[in-house]
Parts: C-alpha cells; sequence; structure tokens
C-alpha cells in the first residue's frame, strides 16, 4: 500500500533503507503532494550524508525549506554540527544559502527582486533540480516563474555531429590537464551539456544538473561490447588481452567483463589502439572518435 505524500514523514534509517534512485524518486513525489515535512527528512539526509559536491546545493534547499518553517534553531543545530562543509562551501554557494534564508522567512510574500532572483537560480543548472523540489507551491507567488524542471533534465541524445565528437576528445586531454595543475572547486573544466548536447567551460563548483565534466572514463564492458560489433572479435580480443596486462587483478576475460562496473581511462585505450593500428593515425584517430562516442551515449542513458 503506497503511503500518503502529503503528510508522511521518514526517519533516517528508512531513507537509509532506499536505493539512491528511489531516495530521489520518493523525494520528488513528497515535493508534489507539498509536503515540506518529508522534504525537510530527505534534504537532511542529503546534507549529512553526501559530500562537499552536493553540499554546495544540498545546503541552500534545506536552509531555505528552515526558513519556510521559521525553524532557527533546526537551523542552527544543522550549521554546527555541519560546521567544516558550511566553512567550505564556494562563494556563490554561501550568497545563496544568506539569500534564500531571508527569502524563506518571507516567502510567498515576496518583492519582484527576490522572486526574479528565485527564477534564476530554477534557471542554473547548479540549482535547478533543488529548486524544482523546494518550490513546490510556487503558484502562491505573486508571479508565475518557471524555469529547468526534473523532467527537462531526462531529456537525452543519441545523435553527436563528428565535430563535437572530435571536440569531446579533446576535452579528455584539457580536463587532465587542467586538474594537473589545479585540482579544486574552482578549477575551470570543459563540460557536456546534455540539454544542449554541446560543450562549455566553467568552473567546477558551478556544474549542475545535466552536465558533466568530461573526464573520459569508460567501463569496460561497454567499451569490448561496441568494438567487437564495429571491429570484430579479433580486435577486441587484442583490447581484453592489452587490458588485463595493465589491470593484473583481474583474473582473466570473464572477470574483467562480468559488469559494467570495471573502468578504464581514454588514455589507456588510446595507448592500446596505437599499438595495434602500429601508429596509423587514420585508424587511431577513427578509433578516438568511438571512444567519444561512446562516452557521450552513456551520459545520455536514460537515468
Amino acid at each position: 500500500m503506497n503511503p500518503n505524500y502529503s503528510n508522511v514523514r521518514f526517519a533516517e534509517s528508512e531513507i537509509e533503507a532506499m536505493s539512491v534512485k528511489e531516495r530521489h524518486s520518493i523525494c520528488s513525489l513528497c515535493s508534489k503532494h507539498y509536503n515540506i515535512e518529508a522534504l525537510i527528512d530527505f534534504y537532511k539526509y542529503f546534507c549529512y550524508h553526501g559530500g562537499a559536491a552536493t553540499d554546495e546545493y544540498y545546503i541552500p534547499a534545506l536552509t531555505f525549506l528552515y526558513a519556510r518553517k521559521r525553524d532557527k534553531a533546526s537551523l542552527n543545530k544543522m550549521y554546527r554540527e555541519l560546521s567544516f562543509f558550511i566553512m567550505i562551501l564556494s562563494d556563490d554557494s554561501k550568497e545563496v544559502t544568506n539569500k534564500l534564508w531571508k527569502i524563506g522567512t518571507k516567502y510567498p510574500d515576496l518583492s519582484i527582486e527576490q522572486i526574479d532572483y528565485l527564477e534564476s537560480l530554477y534557471n542554473t543548472s547548479k540549482y535547478c533540480e533543488i529548486m524544482d523540489d523546494i518550490l513546490f507551491d510556487k503558484d502562491k507567488l505573486p508571479r508565475q516563474i518557471k524555469g529547468i524542471t526534473k523532467l527537462d533534465l531526462k531529456k537525452t541524445n543519441s545523435q553527436f555531429s563528428i565535430n563535437l565528437l572530435i571536440e569531446t576528445f579533446n576535452c579528455f586531454i584539457y580536463n587532465q590537464q587542467a586538474q594537473n595543475i589545479q585540482d579544486d572547486e574552482y578549477t575551470e573544466y570543459y563540460v557536456y551539456v546534455k540539454g544542449n548536447n554541446n560543450i562549455i567551460k566553467k568552473q567546477y563548483c558551478q556544474v549542475g544538473a545535466g552536465e558533466f565534466v568530461l573526464s573520459g572514463t569508460l567501463d569496460i564492458k561497454t567499451f569490448i561490447e561496441y568494438i567487437e560489433s564495429k571491429y570484430g572479435e579479433t580486435v577486441s580480443a587484442f583490447f581484453i588481452k592489452k587490458i588485463l596486462a595493465i589491470k593484473p587483478w583481474y583474473s582473466d576475460a570473464s572477470e574483467l567483463l562480468r559488469n559494467y562496473f570495471n573502468w578504464i581511462e581514454w588514455y589507456e585505450l588510446t595507448n592500446i589502439a596505437k599499438e595495434y593500428f602500429d601508429n596509423e593515425r587514420e585508424s587511431i584517430d577513427c578509433l578516438k572518435l568511438d571512444i567519444a562516442f561512446i562516452y557521450l551515449s552513456l551520459l545520455n542513458r536514460a537515468r
């Protein structure tokens, strides 16, 4: 029997027992049923059991929900317990957190400027997903606002131009170089935007929903399945042999390909391709496009 999502509450242990997908699905259902108490349960769990990257938007969201409830005591308790993560929030996230507290205490009786600010967050990739949850009753605002909804974020692509594939592979290289120089939340990376099927450059702390830093990490099983279907068993067998040589903790091909959670990097595959194709540039370039195509296809899988 399904719970009444308008009134149900969730203990931490209940949320802990859920799968990641189930947590976010039920959280969305609670939002659709205007259940602010359950949203607080979920967002509190997300804040305490996430990390620095996710706290960038979960802490502002929970702050807004507590502000809606005028529950400053619970908010201050959360701030004390998560003081380290509060301290290392990006300047952008700190600013959003402060503004959402002020807006939340007055919601929905807001000024034009405050409504405009909420709408700007709702149309920003970093915050749009949480805004779609916490603005569950945006119809109460003095004017209608729109943003990027969770439904919008489910859009996928299956067609990628040659230029996009070339750019994607090159960005694997650029992003690795950027990480070697500076590896923090302000590092600028090339990011794939699923909604627009293009690539932009932005700081890591600004990467949001439907956006992916181009790392070039592939699961081995998907790569081998694709290569075998395109190039045949001889080529796939060569790649399997070489991958086993650089990842000796896998005993054989069956262990290497038993699931989709064994990973390999783009440069490792490129080096194997250079060996197989004897540094023949055209064939290697084609393989690079294959790597980029597989990578983008994986990012666009329905989630």
